[in-house]
């Protein structure tokens, strides 16, 4: 049984394997974003008025420069994102 298992487990192993799971958690959550940011989305300005459908190209500075199904890139302040867009722009 697990109990039994982690009993075994000096408290030094047990602390190096929550640091591994916490780098392992980190590293998919940083994966996710970029496979969300390369698919065209929706992004949402902090009003909520604005969106736009666009992929994730690049940061220039403190802008993200998204491209558009046509293809034109366009540059917008990190700061007039949504939270949920600055929030998965920053998991990478």
């Amino acid at each position: 049984n697990l109990y039994s298992v982690e009993k075994r487990i000096s408290l030094e192993d047990q602390v190096d394997l929550m640091q591994l799971v916490r780098s392992e958690r980190s590293k998919i959550k940083k994966w996710k974003a970029q496979q969300t940011l390369q698919k065209l989305r929706t992004w949402k300005d902090v009003s909520g008025k604005f969106s736009i459908k666009a992929t994730f190209v690049k940061f220039d500075g403190d802008k993200a420069v998204l491209k558009k199904k046509d293809g034109k890139k366009i540059s917008i302040p990190l700061e007039k994102l949504s939270d949920r867009d600055r929030e998965l722009l920053e998991s990478l």
